[in-house]
């Protein structure tokens, strides 16, 4: 992408939802009640002065359920205060992560007169307070006085620093007293680069058994991505509360938490940004399955991503997009032919994340166009240019999930998520506090059993990245078509909630070295990579038996009769 690609963006609009035509006796969606969001107020009810409106969006927006997803025009152009209710500026921008889609920075201009003379401050996502106002805007929240935002470094709108760089993180980082945080954007902070692994050293070590009281999904901490947790009675009378891992990793585990089974955890307590917290490096189940989680010193299984020492020292704004940018950009399809437009992003106000697109496809001069939903990680940026690339064409496209009448608020519906999830093969975005099938990916699996051991290596340029399922009945792999002096290979990375979850970037033209072993999968052949070495540094995707680093489960603990 090109590194001006953050510097050049106006304010991200939602087109009117026009050209989705429907009979005059079609019903339009109706949206399901959620008690828990704030209620739209009558006319009169609303607030009726500014001053008014940020109070009702510091009293209603801690009622938002915590995966409510709000339109990015909200965002943009919104309203900053301090905890005083005193008006600090407006975002002028958001900065999202480009590989895994979660807002890092927001930008707020302030200190000008009409405009001139307005200074810019790149904010920690993490250190802001987005409130959605009953009227549909929203107010940001940023614990801070005025003379201290005045002080906080700044920059000019033509002039802006490079994002990302080390130095410049650390300075803005300790400014506002928050964790980097968008480095871990893939993981959602369960990284090995994360705060948890720091205040790990600092813990104690604790192994117990006992009987599974409760399953839940929740946060250890702002900033960081739902984990599975189990409160636990312990057999030493005392009730614990664990955190097993990130929830994105243990949907595709072939095994299951339930209340009442009986359990075994080592694990880690240790305070963790001010609360005393357990996390498990070993989990022993009730059939005696056993899920290793972590090593001695709190490196998870989950994050196999080694950085170049450039990226780890450096950084760039090319990893970046605007908020603002999205709007209009062209989406490739399969042939590198246009397939459709971003009009809106969808973000979750308190995570950052943006796990949704809306794009429109089709129509003619604005008629019988469809705004259809793509989750972001079925999505990448285009390696030259201000564009997007999807591994579809139009039609497949105008087949897709679309909004109505309703417009934006069906992406409030977690049954039509999950619609949109399943059309593009990603049950990861929403789910229950129970574990899914591992797509046929397991240690045990017939796939894996063709991974035999006898490893070669090669080198060359990636002329095709694509995600499909390498064996009939099996979740999407990340395929990548390599050309090298002998010929064009073609290697299975891995699957593509894996991959799609690590700090690996994969785009036409790059140089690419990968470890593997050859295989004949369904009359095709190819090489099943255990290793990738790219310009963002060394993945490790299997141990030199090929188990798998996305399962947990070791040989001979697998539940019987899972694959």
């Amino acid at each position: 992408m090109n590194t001006r690609m953050v510097g050049a963006i106006a304010p991200l609009l939602l087109a009117a939802a026009a050209g989705l035509a429907q009979t005059p006796t079609e019903k339009p969606y109706q949206p399901p009640n959620t008690p828990d969001a704030p209620a739209q107020p009558a006319m009169r009810d609303r607030p009726s002065t500014d001053q008014d409106r940020d109070r009702d969006a510091m009293r209603t927006g801690d009622k938002l359920k915590s995966d409510t997803l709000i339109k990015g025009k909200n965002v943009i152009g919104a309203k900053v205060v301090n905890k005083a209710n005193e008006s600090l500026g407006k975002i002028d921008d958001v900065l999202i992560e480009t590989r895994n889609g979660y807002a890092v920075y927001g930008v707020l201009t302030h200190g000008g007169v009409l405009g001139i003379g307005d200074k810019l401050v790149a904010i920690p996502w993490n250190a802001l307070q987005v409130l959605p106002t009953s009227d549909g805007d929203a107010t940001v929240v940023l614990d801070m006085t005025k003379d201290r935002l005045k002080a906080a470094p700044n920059f000019d709108k033509d002039q802006w620093p490079l994002i990302g760089e080390h130095g410049w993180m650390e300075k803005t980082h300790t400014y506002y007293s928050v964790e980097p945080s968008w480095t871990e954007s893939g993981t959602g902070g369960w990284g090995r680069d994360s705060a948890l692994i720091r205040d790990w050293k600092a813990g104690r070590d604790l192994d117990f058994k006992g009987r599974i009281d409760k399953v839940e999904r929740r946060a250890p901490a702002r900033g960081m991505s739902e984990g599975f947790v189990l409160t636990v009675q312990g057999d030493d009378r005392q009730e614990h509360t664990v955190f097993i891992g990130p929830a994105w990793y243990f949907q595709s585990q072939a095994a299951n938490f339930k209340e009442g089974d009986e359990i075994e955890i080592h694990g880690r307590e240790m305070k963790f940004r001010d609360a005393s917290t357990l996390h498990a490096r070993e989990v022993v189940l009730k059939n005696g399955g056993r899920l290793t989680l972590r090593d001695a010193g709190g490196v998870p299984v989950w994050d196999t991503m080694t950085p170049a020492d450039a990226r780890a020292n450096g950084g760039g704004n090319d990893m970046f997009v605007r908020f603002s940018e999205l709007k209009g950009i062209d989406v490739l399809g399969t042939g590198d032919n246009k397939v459709a437009d971003v009009r809106e992003a969808a973000i979750n106000p308190g995570t950052g994340k943006v796990p949704f697109l809306v794009l429109g496809v089709g129509g003619l001069a604005g008629m019988g166009e469809r705004e259809v939903v793509v989750p972001w990680r079925s999505l990448r940026f285009a390696k030259q240019g201000a564009k997007m690339a999807i591994n579809a064409d139009e039609n497949t496209l105008k087949n897709a999930p679309q909004l109505d009448k309703a417009g934006f608020a069906m992406l409030n519906d977690p049954a039509f998520r999950q619609r949109v999830n399943a059309f593009y093969g990603d049950n990861f975005s929403d789910g229950t506090a129970r574990m899914s099938e591992p797509g046929g990916w397991s240690t045990s699996s017939e796939y894996n059993k063709l991974f035999t051991g006898e490893t070669e290596t090669i080198k060359g340029t990636i002329t095709n990245v694509q995600n499909a399922p390498p064996m009939k009945g099996m979740s999407d792999a990340v395929v990548v078509t390599i050309h090298t002096d002998s010929g064009d290979r073609k290697v299975h990375l891995g699957p593509a909630w894996f991959l799609n979850r690590q700090d690996l970037r994969l785009n036409t033209g790059d140089t690419i070295t990968i470890k593997g072993a050859k295989a004949s999968v369904q009359g095709d052949d190819v090489v099943i990579a255990s290793e990738i070495q790219t310009s963002s540094g060394t993945l490790r995707l299997r141990d030199s038996k090929g188990m798998p680093n996305w399962d947990a489960l070791r040989p001979g603990d697998r539940p019987r009769g899972e694959k």
